[in-house]
């Protein structure tokens, strides 16, 4: 039974989609109202962007058919009952898909799932709304990827986008540069998921409001700061701290009614079973929406990761924690300079770091004087109306 059930598995991705798709795609025609929202590959979760625009058309009550696509086949809860959720390597959901007329991406054409292979998307838009502002490099700007033998595939890769967007026009600029798409592709309109950040209360979605609420009755009367580094390829990201470190932060964040919290990045294997009480362990799958978090926190700590540029919309501090930064730009590389961009102080050592944090704990009104220019170089947009621009440029883009 198992050799059987290999050999449907192997039939179906080789030969239906490699095949028969294309051929049935070019021919069925495309509901232009009804748009797509996939999953990411290896779980049944839903990219912030794009989940930030899903609620703007849903609160608008716009005559969209909105569908969200499983692209594993694990049975997963859905964040709301007013959506249908298909998996997409089923019959129902391919059908699905070959009568979309929009499909909103937000990693690349794997997010597309039996279509990834398709060779045609003329009749249908493929909005790829992206995962964050890149301050490294991705696609073809990414080094330690690139490689001559890569080059075909990324070629095929970018032409599934018929629109992306950006926050700011460094930005669009970079995606430019990085995907090598024209720019009259890359719209300038803000990112969807930055509005949660700046909505009110009331207009959040039912899941964002829940896990406000939780981090609130979790910090009580307190305030937090957040410590959220990026991915690295051979470690988790988390400095390891010692727990001399941990009982100086702590001192730290009780003379100031603080409460120090770390959040791990969604790829890693960082564990928090050696963490002392008193430090929260924000993980994602607590708190998937990591603009929630941003909206109670006072203080960032990161390094390499794009969350601190989210995070100037709300003009707060934010302090670099760079320890392996000579390391990680000649195993990664950075697209900018970025003592240059960074909109806070930076620290290099673990007594930096503790120094630079007590100072900050001390007078937590105080923002670099970078911060306010960083913030125009990657925001064109300081409101709440990102998801409206993107909703607006892709019914656009139909007509």
């Amino acid at each position: 039974m198992a050799i059987i059930n290999i050999i449907k598995v192997i039939f179906y991705r080789l030969f239906i989609l490699s095949l028969i798709i294309p051929v049935i795609d070019f021919i069925i025609p495309k509901k232009k109202k009804l748009w797509l929202f996939p999953s990411l590959c290896n779980s049944n979760e839903w990219d912030t962007n794009s989940e930030a625009l899903l609620h703007y058309i849903l609160t608008n009550k716009t005559d969209i058919t909105i569908v969200r696509l499983k692209l594993n086949s694990k049975k997963q809860p859905v964040p709301d009952k007013k959506t249908i959720c298909i998996y997409a390597y089923s019959w129902i959901g391919l059908w699905v898909l070959l009568r979309s007329g929009v499909i909103i991406i937000h990693h690349g054409s794997m997010d597309l799932g039996p279509l990834h292979k398709c060779g045609s998307f003329r009749r249908r838009i493929i909005a790829n709304v992206w995962h964050g502002i890149n301050i490294k490099g991705i696609c073809f700007s990414d080094s330690s990827f690139f490689a001559h033998k890569n080059e075909h595939l990324l070629k095929k890769e970018v032409k599934s986008y018929h629109i992306c967007f950006a926050s700011s026009e460094i930005h669009r600029q970079s995606l430019s540069c990085s995907f090598q798409i024209p720019l009259k592709s890359i719209q300038l309109t803000g990112l969807p998921r930055n509005d949660s950040l700046l909505l009110d209360k009331k207009q959040l979605s039912h899941s964002q409001l829940s896990q406000l609420e939780a981090i609130t009755k979790i910090l009580s009367n307190k305030k937090l700061v957040l410590y959220a580094p990026t991915f690295r390829k051979n470690n988790t990201g988390i400095f390891s701290f010692t727990i001399n470190h941990y009982r100086s932060i702590l001192r730290m964040m009780q003379d100031n009614n603080f409460i120090f919290g770390l959040r791990s990045h969604r790829n890693s294997s960082w564990s928090s079973s050696n963490l002392p009480e008193g430090i929260l362990n924000l993980n994602v799958d607590d708190f998937p929406d990591v603009q929630m978090l941003l909206r109670k926190t006072e203080i960032l700590v990161t390094d390499y990761s794009g969350i601190w540029i989210d995070f100037l919309l709300m003009d707060r501090p934010i302090i670099g924690f760079c320890y392996d930064i000579d390391k990680y730009l000649q195993e990664r590389g950075l697209i900018y300079d970025y003592e240059n961009i960074f909109p806070g102080n930076i620290a290099t050592n673990i007594d930096q770091f503790l120094n630079i944090l007590k100072k900050q704990l001390d007078n937590t009104q105080l923002v670099d004087i970078k911060h306010h220019w960083v913030k125009r170089l990657f925001h064109s947009f300081s409101d709440s109306d990102a998801s409206k621009r993107v909703f607006d440029v892709i019914r656009n883009h139909q007509i």
